[in-house]
């Protein structure tokens, strides 16, 4: 069973004129289209359906040159076009795509169609949340193009073939796919301006691609050089802003029974929000007292929260925004009972609910997870060995729940050559009874205690296996692509670890019992662990936090 593909094309358009004869590379962006489109395994054929007037008439003729099946119909009832062209191509499926999208990718067609006769439903699209922007398409039913053509009145349901169908679920059954093929949403693969134009061209020389290029390869691309996107987005925005200077408060705390992570958490999207592209001038002030930060924000105009804390006082947030209600708050943390609206957007794009604002979510899935900077090196480095001959424990820098202790005496009783290196942070207070640990047993090879855990990417880098609990640590292994046996300590922990997990990113420790299997893992296993974990997270989490940050508390002034 296959489908009949349609691609709305026309020369007018206020943004870019003629965009769909534009060149790239050796082909024009309509070629791109059609013959990307013409890839999928399900499609039968594949129509240009283009308005029937004369400044439309030059790409009539080259689709006439091109030798493409051409349907013409009425400019502004482009619901009728398609309906007056079922009825000279009629299929029992029909696929709507648009010219302006050359990177369109067959492959996510076929899985669409797939997921749209499963669901045996009239209508179905994917979730622009979970693809970028510009590779998707839309499939519905000859009988519900039928039905809304005869039916839909207002100029807009006419306008936008589709818009009449997901409208009127009682009517029609929908239903919208959300892959997981290219997690990347927050990249633009379309053609709308002449911005777009450019930034298409130079990612055609980079890879260099051509219409038989798959999303996986351009996306795998732009995540290894985030700075070609950055450079993209810099120069739509090259318009300094002149707003007045911005507030950033900064709320945190670490002590020895949460250690550092969640304070650098916190500073890196701040970083990224005092040096961002957008030319607003912000100004951050860092607070460790509750009741100063009151004082201080009720005396503002207003600005950005960030808050880290797990266990703050919510009256206390509620005060705040009495006082300064054009405040935004965005609280980094895994436990946190506020909706707000940036948990909202973060919940959408990642096609899940917002029962509850759980950020271990947002730091899964869709990249929003936040690593340190300087891993990358040690990340380009990772190489996955033969065999294991090296372990590498790190439950933090404090590790109140004492993991630290029950693997080394586990790991204890294998009696291995394998070495083992401890890393432990200054506010671990369990030292000298570790050392008197590893003293009574009898080991191949002492483990080694390192307490700095400020270098982990060295220590990671020469590892095979990271014994690790479920929080910023297992973020820093999967980055790098080093295999982890993650041991929970606490109930957040274990829901956070249970997202990768479910990807088969991270393995579940498996108590002395099952260490054997573990470290005696082939490299195969590895290596799958290592890839899973890599593209779950690829360390441009802060970026897109702060992009959000940004859009969503500026867009007004922009």
């Amino acid at each position: 069973m296959k489908f009949l593909a349609f691609i709305q094309a026309r020369m007018g358009s206020s943004r870019l004129s003629g965009k769909v004869l534009k060149k790239l590379g050796n082909e024009r962006v309509l070629d791109w289209c059609v013959k990307r489109a013409s890839q999928a395994r399900y499609v039968s054929k594949v129509v240009v359906l283009i308005p029937n007037c004369v400044k439309d008439d030059v790409l009539y003729r080259y689709c006439c040159k091109r030798r493409y099946t051409v349907f013409r119909g009425d400019e502004r009832d482009v619901l009728g076009r398609f309906y007056e062209a079922s009825k000279q191509h009629p299929a029992p499926y029909y696929a709507r795509l648009t010219a302006d999208s050359p990177l369109v990718d067959p492959a996510l067609l076929d899985e669409l169609f797939t997921f749209f006769l499963k669901q045996r439903c009239a209508f179905a699209g994917v979730d622009l949340n979970t693809v970028p922007l510009g590779v998707a398409g839309e499939i519905f039913t000859a009988a519900a193009l039928r039905v809304a053509a005869r039916t839909a009145i207002a100029a807009a349901h006419r306008e936008h073939v589709t818009k009449y169908l997901y409208e009127n679920p009682e009517r029609f059954r929908t239903a919208r796919l959300r892959t997981r093929a290219y997690p990347r949403p927050f990249y633009r693969l379309t053609l709308d301006t002449k911005e777009d134009l450019g930034f298409l061209k130079r990612l055609q020389k980079q890879i260099p691609m051509d219409v038989s290029t798959s999303v996986g390869t351009i996306t795998r691309f732009l995540d290894r050089h985030p700075e070609f996107v950055s450079s993209h987005f810099e120069k739509k925005l090259s318009r300094k802003i002149n707003t007045p200077v911005q507030e950033l408060f900064r709320w945190t705390h670490a002590s020895h029974m949460r250690g550092t992570g969640h304070s650098r958490r916190s500073q890196e999207v701040a970083e990224q929000l005092v040096n961002n592209p957008y030319g607003i001038s912000m100004k951050e002030r860092l607070f460790h007292d509750c009741q100063r930060l009151e004082e201080t924000v009720a005396q503002s105009r207003g600005g950005i929260l960030l808050a880290d804390l797990p266990h703050y006082p919510e009256a206390v947030f509620a005060k705040i925004r009495r006082r300064n209600p054009s405040l935004f708050i965005s609280i980094f943390d895994c436990k946190t009972p506020l909706r707000e609206k940036l948990f909202n957007l973060h919940f959408r794009l990642m096609g899940l609910e917002t029962d509850n604002t759980n950020l271990s979510k947002i730091k899964t899935g869709l990249q929003f997870a936040i690593v340190k900077k300087d891993l990358l090196p040690y990340r380009r480095r990772y190489k996955v060995r033969p065999r294991v001959t090296s372990v590498l424990i790190c439950f933090g820098g404090s590790d109140p729940s004492d993991h630290t202790l029950r693997v080394i005496e586990d790991l204890s009783g294998l009696r291995l050559s394998i070495r083992v290196t401890i890393l432990t942070g200054p506010l671990y207070r369990r030292i000298s009874t570790l050392y008197n640990l590893i003293a009574e047993k009898k080991w191949l090879y002492k483990p080694r205690v390192f307490r700095n855990v400020a270098h982990i990417g060295n220590f990671m880098r020469r590892a095979d296996w990271l014994f690790c609990g479920g929080g910023g640590t297992l973020l820093e292994a999967l980055y790098l692509g080093l295999p982890a046996c993650v041991y929970p300590q606490n109930q957040a922990e274990s829901k956070f670890f249970a997202y990768f997990q479910k990807d088969k990113a991270a393995l579940a420790y498996p108590g002395a019992h099952g260490l054997w299997k573990v470290l005696k893992s082939s490299a195969r296993e590895r290596r799958g662990f290592s890839e899973r974990g890599k593209l779950l997270v690829d360390g441009q989490g802060v970026n897109r936090i702060a992009n959000i940050i940004l859009n969503e508390s500026f867009a007004g002034v922009r």
